[in-house]
């Protein structure tokens, strides 16, 4: 895929996070929707969402998929960063939901310099990251 293209899909994409109080996702081109109180927890503050899967855009196996966000996972904890589960994915509507629907398990860092969790993508391959800066989301290249 061309930058362009990938940009499109990140855009499209929806980044739903599992916050100590409830889940809520985060878009690039939108308001956070979800329960209200993930909704408040999630107002104001930063949150990067970064994962490890699919690095450069190329299909891996699940298994090697698990296996590089749980590396990743180690990252966050041995640099004492806070982060909730969260997962990124293709966005549907129920009428045309598909049981195929990418999807990659990913992780919410909260109240981090995104300049850092960017620079840690980058070193897990991938092409960017969802900075969500506590009022609006955007999507920020790795190489940039």
């Amino acid at each position: 895929m061309q930058r362009q293209e990938l940009h499109e899909a990140y855009l499209g994409s929806d980044y739903v996070v599992t916050t100590p109080v409830g889940t809520v996702t985060l878009r690039a081109d939108g308001p956070p929707v979800g329960d209200p109180a993930a909704v408040a927890l999630v107002t104001g503050r930063r949150v990067t969402v970064v994962t490890a899967w699919n690095p450069r855009s190329i299909m891996q196996s699940v298994v090697a998929n698990r296996a590089a966000n749980a590396r990743l996972g180690r990252d966050l904890r041995a640099r004492r960063w806070q982060w909730w589960e969260a997962v990124g994915r293709e966005r549907t509507n129920s009428a045309d939901a598909k049981s195929d629907a990418w999807a990659e398990d990913s992780y919410a860092v909260v109240d981090t310099d995104p300049d850092a969790v960017r620079q840690l993508a980058h070193i897990y391959g991938q092409n960017a990251v969802l900075l969500w800066d506590g009022e609006c989301g955007s999507i920020v290249w790795c190489d940039a």
